[in-house]
């Protein structure tokens, strides 16, 4: 099995210390899978607890990158998840869109108010 980064890998350089790990025969969506499955900090553990050398040449063999599994489920369930996935990024985008828009009218309040421009009416009851 091998993958790739899903914007492939144009612009990379390759020599015997690197590997490109592709997908065979898997949708689009498995290859997304994946990928992503592997930038989860149990991935990242799995590879630091197996390098050897330094940062700058760390060291792991075929044979030890492959010990580790990730489980694949079914097309349908990772399109299932996907789908969740993507209607939650859509509804985090607008929650920090309305955030800023509210952050920037906080802003303009706090001009207003700090250089006199407004005054701020306080009624006793």
């Amino acid at each position: 099995m091998c993958l790739t980064h899903p914007t492939g890998t144009a612009g990379s350089l390759l020599n015997q210390n690197a590997i490109i790990i592709r997908s065979k025969n898997f949708s689009q969506e498995t290859q997304f899978f994946l990928y992503n499955s592997l930038k989860k900090p149990e991935y990242i553990n799995h590879i630091e607890k197996i390098f050897r050398g330094n940062a700058n040449q760390a060291n792991i063999t075929v044979k030890e990158l492959l010990e580790f599994t990730v489980a694949i489920p079914p097309l349908a369930e990772q399109k299932a998840i996907a789908s969740v996935l993507s209607y939650m990024d859509k509804e985090i985008a607008a929650l920090e869109k309305r955030r800023a828009k509210t952050e920037w009218i906080k802003k303009g309040m706090m001009q207003e108010l700090l250089t006199g421009r407004k005054r701020l009416i306080v009624n006793d009851i």
